[in-house]
């Protein structure tokens, strides 16, 4: 009989306890606080958790030049082409389309010393044979080797990337002398379209031909390497946007 009755006092408490927690809770309810301001109620019965998770932005160096970013582009553009210097045309044994094949001409802080500076520069025969490249591209190359010709990237889906103040001469002009104007110049006008004046990009601008290379729409262009950065292609269009341009 006492466990019986030691039992039913224990129940009996519970009951109790459990009671008067639900009573208090009616009485004297959670009220959630107002901000100083009066204007919005913030509520301190719930437990924030910050669910955002913010991707590091890495900013590429001004004053590096990054193979994979711009050296590699560059010179698979204008000599990566197929008939030249791809993996499968291999002329005079050179595959320039990746950085094991561009080495064997490389001397690491050398340019003079360098077949890919002196043949790009006209010291020896001129390479590509469509013509020198614009002045600003070989110092770029020169800058990287002198750099040590490191096979170094920034990560440039994670860069800044500015496209409020876009004008063809300063932003347009060297993403396409990079990328595009190997295959699409006035003297190898691939698949009919130049690049290598104002009038041949606003051209396609207007065609959407544009876009659609650089979007994948119509074949994937540039063929050789990957696809433009996201960056890159919000920089054309916000540019055709604008009007396209001369400026």
């Amino acid at each position: 009989m006492k466990k019986w009755g030691i039992f039913l006092a224990i129940i009996v408490g519970l009951v109790f306890y459990f009671t008067r927690c639900t009573y208090d809770h009616l009485a004297n309810p959670v009220v959630p606080k107002k901000d100083t301001t009066g204007t919005k109620v913030i509520d301190t019965t719930k437990k924030i958790t910050d669910t955002i998770k913010i991707r590091p932005i890495t900013t590429c160096s001004p004053d590096t030049v990054y193979f994979t970013n711009v050296v590699l582009p560059l010179i698979s553009s204008n000599c990566g082409k197929s008939g030249c210097h791809n993996a499968t045309s291999r002329v005079k044994g050179y595959n320039l389309t990746s950085y094991n094949g561009i080495m064997p001409i490389v001397s690491a802080g050398s340019p003079n010393g360098s077949k890919l500076y002196t043949y790009m520069a006209g010291i020896k025969k001129q390479m590509p044979p469509t013509g020198k490249l614009p002045q600003t591209d070989i110092d770029t190359i020169v800058k990287w080797i002198n750099q040590g010709a490191k096979n170094n990237t920034c990560n440039a889906s994670n860069s800044q990337c500015d496209s409020t103040d876009v004008s063809f001469a300063s932003t347009i002009v060297p993403i396409i002398n990079t990328y595009c104007r190997g295959c699409h110049n006035s003297s190898l006008q691939s698949g009919g379209v130049e690049l290598d004046t104002y009038t041949g990009v606003q051209f396609v601008s207007q065609t959407g031909q544009l876009m659609g290379g650089l979007t994948g729409v119509l074949p994937q262009m540039p063929q050789t390497g990957a696809k433009l950065s996201n960056c890159y292609i919000g920089t054309f269009r916000q540019w055709i946007k604008e009007g396209a341009k001369n400026n």
